[in-house]
């Protein structure tokens, strides 16, 4: 039981980091100028992964380096980004392929 608070607890701290270090990139990306179509944001998804990798040494690293990964982690952020696209009409159509063999049996071919 104490583990599944301690996943839930563990991914709480994962996305409020992440929205903590992808803060101060997107107000970048929203003082941006230029004749851009639509505004754009970090990928949320994107930088959860990297932060995944690079969590513990954000801990425990020195501030040398604790300080070159925040940059590099920035860095990322902003080549990362996708467009925020308001008042879309249709919504997203998630297909399921239905499956051809139950999942204990496998194909031949």
């Amino acid at each position: 039981m104490h583990s599944i608070y301690q996943d839930f607890h563990a991914k709480v701290l994962m996305k409020n980091l992440a929205a903590v270090l992808t803060s101060p990139v997107n107000d970048e990306l929203a003082r941006a100028p230029g004749a851009r179509r639509y505004n754009y944001q970090v990928n949320f998804t994107q930088a959860l992964s990297r932060l995944k990798e690079t969590l513990v040494v954000l801990f425990t690293g020195s501030a040398c380096k604790i300080r070159r990964l925040i940059e590099a982690l920035f860095a990322l952020f902003q080549r990362t980004t996708e467009p925020i696209r308001p008042g879309r009409k249709q919504p997203r159509n998630h297909r399921i392929k239905p499956r051809k063999f139950f999942c204990c049996y496998k194909a031949l071919a």
